[in-house]
């Protein structure tokens, strides 16, 4: 037996269907309609009216150490918790552990691929991930008495390279691929526990923030990015106005922004509040693309790797570069500040790290 509905009952459910979306289109545009009144000034009035001094006469960041070490192209960096380590990911097939006070490497570990994209460090320092373009995350103890250092386990799920990798706990890691999803991951089993689908195209960088753990951030090729919730697997919030694709993204200290980097050598500061585009900051002297960013310990500062070899500080209230550190050799690839403030630092296509301190 087999129901054929009448073509009047499909007119009349097409009708319902067409009414149903005429509302949400109105949602649409009321809610969209309110955001723009809450936007009822600019950073830049602000400032202005708060008399905010620019940043002049400040002391001035200059190369501490410089870490060597990786014998091809540094892709990806993060600084430990308690800022007294970093970790490093080359395309040499290395991930290395440093220290940051004495520039000595602490640990050289070996992946099963050399092409490693990202990396990231556990919160308690003692798991390391890594990324490439074998589509896999892998994961190493580094309390393992085993040495050399092996994986210890595989996160296998995407179809494309693993763009980007962050711990949101000990136990719970995400990344960004090349098929477009994001996954949330359990490091303890191995096992997939979400999946985050809604970008139109290739997944860049992943950003978290110390706090939640059950949110994250992603930028992608589709010029946007998103922020998402591990417990519902929705994208809460999608950020547009980038021109190009959007290679990095990093949280605002508080958690409440979030800041981008384009293709297009823009950057922009969007307020997750009011889901509202703060402010844009570009140089039109500065024709290169964004390759990472990162903002100080109060934000005041943000800084951007750029593929001109440089790094600049961006005054965040005054849009306006303080600074411009120049000391790699080739194009600047990934960058981080240190989570006590004191310290920032770069990686490169010139095979290696630079810390940079204002000591």
């Amino acid at each position: 037996f087999s129901f054929e509905p009448t073509m009047e009952a499909r007119r009349n459910v097409d009708g319902e269907v067409e009414v149903l979306r005429s509302r949400v289109e109105q949602q649409q545009r009321d809610l969209q309609a309110a955001r723009e009144a809450a936007q009822d000034t600019t950073l830049q009035s602000v400032v202005k009216a708060q008399h905010v001094a620019a940043l002049e006469g400040q002391k001035r960041l200059r190369t501490r150490r410089t870490l060597r070490g990786h014998m091809a192209k540094v892709t990806g960096l993060q600084w430990s918790q308690d800022s007294s380590q970093i970790l490093s990911a080359g395309l040499d097939g290395k991930l290395m552990l440093w220290s940051a006070g004495s520039g000595l490497k602490l640990e050289a570990i070996s992946s099963p691929t050399s092409w490693i994209m990202c990396c990231a460090l556990s919160p308690s320092g003692g798991v390391v991930a890594s990324g490439g373009l074998d589509n896999i995350c892998c994961l190493y103890a580094l309390n393992s008495r085993e040495r050399p250092i092996r994986v210890s386990r595989e996160l296998a799920g995407h179809s494309a390279l693993v763009a980007g990798c962050r711990f949101l706990t000990d136990g719970q890691l995400v990344t960004g691929s090349g098929d477009h999803t994001c996954a949330l991951w359990d490091t303890e089993t191995g096992a997939r526990l979400a999946a985050f689908e809604g970008h139109a195209e290739d997944v860049l960088a992943v950003a978290t923030t110390a706090h939640s753990t059950t949110s994250f951030a992603s930028a992608g090729v589709d010029r946007t990015a998103r922020v998402w919730d591990t417990r519902t697997e929705q994208s809460q919030l999608t950020l547009e106005g980038n021109a190009t694709d959007v290679n990095a993204l990093a949280y605002f200290p508080d958690g409440n922004a979030i800041v981008t980097g384009s293709d297009d050598g823009a950057c922009r500061l969007f307020d997750l509040r009011n889901r509202g585009e703060l402010q844009l900051y570009r140089d039109n002297r500065l024709q290169t693309a964004v390759a990472a960013v990162g903002f100080s310990r109060s934000g005041r500062l943000f800084f951007v790797g750029c593929e001109d070899c440089n790094v600049y500080a961006w005054d965040t209230l005054h849009n306006s570069i303080v600074q411009t550190l120049a000391h790699h050799e080739d194009r600047v690839s990934c960058l981080g500040v240190s989570p006590d403030g004191g310290a920032v630092c770069s990686g490169g296509w010139d095979n290696q790290l630079l810390v940079w301190t204002n000591v």
